[in-house]
């Protein structure tokens, strides 16, 4: 759940992001990232806060952002949908806008109608006597954009870079999302950039939701000491099992005592006996498990509204119900250590004046 909802994340935004400020200029930040060997590509943005009005209504807020629609293509967390593709000054002369799907759900926009938006930054531009100065721009609707992530696609508004910096006005500030190749970790590409620009501006994605990233950790912390306690009552009950099938098999204990058997023989017995007990037990329910996952895996269950993500993700790795499937038997054996030793090192004469 917590890597799906990383993988999201970093679909829309980055898994670092450089600030431009008044030590890094663009061009220099620009020449960086094109000698970097590690990086993939970089998305120039700006982002920041409008006013939506439609037909003289204030309809709310948006979080806009100007992005470079070339390189959008290849952030692969970002789905475009366009009304028209092939929308041309003929039909319009006002830049295009994409809404967020859930955003513009919310507006009971149609294609064919209410598609003229006016945006307007409160902050836009300084006055003569030094108030703020309302800067506010016309945008034409041509469709919508979804990320899988609520709060990206209920908040935000895709325009063009350049439209969104006109818009902006005096405090505009830009950003570059940068996205390296596979393989390579954010913690190298940091370094490199700070080695070559100490000044340099970053933030990455662990420091920018650090209290999501901290709340994952704690959901599966939490999840951690749950199975924790079902293992723990589990080997309980195996230990009690063992203990009184020892018991009951105290005429076959004699018997192998009396055939030659050694302490060790006897001990391995009830030891096979439980690792034989939790892979009998393990493996049908993991076998049950994984094809319930792997059904969810390709028709994905679908989420209420109150969930970020729209479907349950679901990740399969062979490693983890090999592991698991380790995991029972080992938990069985230890559970039947101290039972096994103690039917093992008990003498035959003992056993008889106990069995009667």
């Amino acid at each position: 759940f917590s890597s799906h909802i990383q993988e999201t994340l970093l679909g829309f935004d980055s898994n670092l992001v450089i600030h431009l400020n008044e030590a890094s200029r663009e061009e220099n930040i620009l020449k960086l990232l094109n000698a970097s060997p590690d990086i993939d590509f970089y998305q120039n943005v700006i982002e920041f806060e409008t006013l939506l009005e439609i037909k003289g209504e204030i309809i709310g807020s948006v979080k806009l952002r100007g992005v470079d629609f070339s390189q959008l293509a290849k952030q692969s967390g970002i789905k475009l949908y366009k009304f028209d593709p092939e929308v041309s000054k003929s039909q319009t002369d006002l830049p295009l806008i994409y809404l967020g799907e859930d955003f513009y759900s919310r507006l009971v926009l149609t294609p064919m109608s209410q598609q003229e938006l006016l945006l307007m930054n409160p902050f836009g531009d300084i006055g003569p006597s030094g108030d703020f100065v309302p800067v506010s721009k016309n945008f034409f609707s041509n469709g919508f954009f979804t990320t899988g992530y609520y709060d990206f696609d209920s908040q935000y508004g895709l325009v063009d870079l350049p439209h969104a910096e006109k818009l902006c006005g005096v405090y505009c500030q830009k950003s570059f999302l940068v996205y390296y190749k596979k393989g390579v970790t954010v913690a190298r590409v940091e370094s490199d950039l700070r080695q070559m620009d100490p000044q340099i501006k970053m933030e990455t994605w662990q420091g920018k939701n650090k209290k999501r990233y901290q709340a994952l950790k704690l959901e599966k912390l939490g999840i951690f000491f749950l199975l924790t306690l079902v293992l723990l009552i589990a080997s309980i009950n195996i230990f009690s099992l063992v203990s009184l099938i020892s018991f009951k098999k105290m005429k076959e204990n004699i018997l192998l005592w009396i055939l030659g058997s050694n302490k060790k023989q006897i001990f391995l017995i009830y030891i096979y006996y439980a690792a034989i007990l939790g892979f009998i037990g393990s493996a049908p329910a993991i076998l049950v498990g994984g094809g319930v996952l792997f059904y969810l895996r390709y028709h994905a269950l679908p989420l209420p509204a109150a969930y970020y993500l729209d479907t349950l993700p679901v990740e399969l790795k062979a490693g983890t119900f090999f592991v698991l499937l380790l995991l029972a038997p080992i938990i069985a054996i230890l559970a039947s250590i101290w039972p096994s030793i103690k039917t093992a090192t008990k003498l035959p004469i003992k056993m008889m004046r106990e069995n009667g």
